[in-house]
């Protein structure tokens, strides 16, 4: 009697796994290609959930861009892209080289996502926690720290909405890289 074999929907096929395994710096970059990229698109709709839309492009951009360069423009976008999709790379080649071995979870699909999901927590908890009040609204404000902006961003316009938008593409990007960089064990 044959029988046939159905993997779940998330888990990705034998040929993607023994490739990132062959891989282990190409593999984590294209998965952390993807996953930002992905992410980054996401963070422009979460309007329709009735939360900030997250810019990233244009944040990096105008950061990086002198004080004439305004928000939003190609300059702006494009520059601060390459830096946003240059910093989830790095990211993802960190994940894969330093702390995926060390989390306790399987290494299924369902483990691999939940060691991004971990990832992306740290990450988002940096963002909200360091970047956001010190970095990119520093230099955006008059007062230099964002108009009174906090760690962990409650105090802005948005109130506990900007906090959870980060998180929440934090963890989508985390999700999403540890679903495409989950390679067999060595020894599989």
């Amino acid at each position: 009697m044959d029988t046939v074999q159905t993997a779940s929907a998330l888990e990705p096929d034998e040929w993607w796994r023994s490739w990132m395994r062959a891989h282990p710096v190409a593999g984590p970059a294209l998965a952390g290609l993807i996953a930002t990229h992905v992410a980054t698109m996401i963070g422009y709709y979460l309007v329709g959930i009735g939360l900030p839309e997250l810019r990233w492009a244009d944040f990096n951009g105008f950061f990086l861009g002198t004080t004439a360069e305004k928000i939003g423009s190609s300059g702006s976008f494009f520059g601060g892209y390459m830096l946003h999709t240059l910093d989830g790379i790095v990211f993802a080649i960190l994940f894969a080289a330093l702390v995926r071995s060390r989390l306790p979870m399987s290494n299924t699909t369902m483990g691999g996502i939940a060691k991004g999901v971990v990832w992306g927590t740290v990450l988002g908890l940096i963002s909200i926690g360091f970047l956001i009040p010190y970095v990119y609204l520093r230099k955006s404000s008059p007062s230099g720290f964002g108009g009174g902006l906090k760690p962990f961003s409650f105090g802005g316009p948005s109130g506990w909405k900007l906090p959870l938008a980060v998180m929440l593409w934090h963890w989508i990007w985390g999700a999403i890289l540890g679903q495409l960089y989950n390679p067999p064990a060595a020894n599989a």
